[in-house]
């Protein structure tokens, strides 16, 4: 990579200037959208512009309040963060049936995390990841907190033109 800002021309006049990532999802004009419209967006942006979805509760909360969670966003799983670092994550059927026990627990029921990826890898770098598992892909910061989630809809979405 020769630079991280970008700048586009048309006869001799500077429309507009950016990183490649602000260029192709905020173009400042027709002239510039018809510029990038037929670049490679995976290639361009990263995980951190796919958007995300807050799919987690704490070890520490009870089953009934990730089963509401879950019931009320309409999904079938959530992450389980201990001191904010991924724990695991529950299925919503499982936890239903967990919560009907005598000592309902999350850990009794979590499943190992899937392997996570950085807001900065590009998304090109993480759609084989992406389809090889069937949970969403944790979004980990430098100190292995868990940032966003991100699932196989918003990659599509972000590629497609759909996220920004």
């Amino acid at each position: 990579m020769l630079g991280d800002r970008i700048g586009i021309m048309k006869e001799g006049a500077i429309v507009q200037i950016g990183t490649p990532q602000q260029i192709v999802t905020e173009p400042a004009s027709d002239y510039v959208k018809s510029f990038v419209e037929n670049v490679d967006r995976s290639r361009v942006l990263t995980v951190a512009s796919a958007g995300s979805e807050q799919l987690m509760v704490s070890k520490t909360d009870e089953v009934e309040k990730a089963v509401r969670i879950m019931e009320d966003m309409d999904i079938p799983f959530i992450f389980v963060l201990q001191d904010g670092r991924p724990e695991g994550f529950v299925r919503l059927d499982d936890a239903q049936e967990e919560s009907e026990r005598d000592d309902p627990r999350l850990e009794h029921i979590l499943n190992p995390p899937p392997d996570s990826v950085k807001p900065d890898d590009h998304l090109i770098d993480i759609l084989t990841r992406a389809t090889r598992v069937h949970t969403p892909l944790p979004v980990i910061d430098e100190n292995g907190r868990l940032q966003a989630v991100v699932t196989k809809d918003m990659l599509l979405q972000a590629i497609a033109g759909g996220a920004s």
